[in-house]
């Protein structure tokens, strides 16, 4: 059940997220493209935070985004032994 609220949720984001692009840049959002948040945080739906993207463009920038995220998380780790 906890899986059906969260793609309840998911989906009402996707929805609310793509109506600001939409009103926020006065264009509808092309076939097959997805609204991507910029910072990654699905709650800030600033339409500054907002970027419409092709799907392999979204896909690709959340890969990046993980990849980043790891660098930072073994850096972070490297700077927490005591040498």
């Amino acid at each position: 059940m906890e899986v059906m609220k969260n793609n309840s949720i998911r989906r009402a984001y996707h929805i609310v997220s793509r109506d600001i692009w939409e009103k926020y840049y006065g264009e509808k959002i092309p076939d097959g493209w997805q609204i991507h948040h910029k910072d990654g945080n699905w709650d800030n739906i600033h339409p500054g935070n907002l970027e419409a993207v092709p799907l392999k463009t979204h896909w690709k920038r959340h890969q990046d985004m993980k990849e980043t995220e790891a660098i930072h998380n073994l850096i972070a780790s490297k700077k927490e032994i005591d040498w």
